[in-house]
């Protein structure tokens, strides 16, 4: 009884004018037989519309789902551009490993963040050593 009027004081449910951004750099160093490497750097910028709690968790949580329910109960012969060619990973796995099955999953998964105000940005350079 206690607890349900300590969860009855909760009233926080998000808010929509936050923002998330999460900035991210990957380096890559590959060796080649002649001596010359190549060094690779990877960036990437997710910038999420709401709080970083409720509301961004909520948008993560919902593009997943709809591109899962997408991909496991659309036929091949339904698909378009627009949808993924191969099915997700079953079992249990992170949405990264689930999506790797195709590089359409992935982009799915961009376009239902994109319509949510979500923006994404890739990029990537390469040096000789």
């Amino acid at each position: 009884k206690m607890l349900q009027r300590m969860l009855n004081t909760y009233s926080y449910d998000g808010h929509a004018n936050g923002k998330v951004i999460l900035d991210t750099e990957v380096t890559s160093l590959i060796s080649h037989s002649s001596n010359s490497d190549e060094k690779w750097k990877g960036l990437s910028r997710m910038v999420l519309p709401g709080d970083p709690g409720v509301y961004c968790t909520g948008l993560l949580g919902a593009s997943v789902a709809s591109v899962l329910l997408d991909t496991t109960t659309t036929t091949t012969a339904e698909m378009d551009s627009t949808k993924a060619t191969l099915p997700p990973l079953s079992g249990f796995h992170s949405p990264v490993d689930a999506f790797s099955t195709s590089p359409d999953n992935v982009d799915l998964l961009e376009a239902y963040l994109t319509q949510m105000d979500s923006q994404i940005t890739l990029g990537a350079t390469r040096s000789s050593k």
